[in-house]
């Protein structure tokens, strides 16, 4: 049970960290097409 959490919260963090990532790329993108 307890291998099976951590799991779940290994994927939730990879979601988080690959959102993360995807809205600071957007971010740059627009910044430079702001420049």
């Amino acid at each position: 049970m307890n291998s099976f959490k951590g799991l779940i919260y290994l994927h939730i963090d990879s979601q988080v960290t690959i959102r993360g990532m995807t809205a600071s790329f957007i971010a740059m993108l627009s910044y430079i097409g702001l420049v």
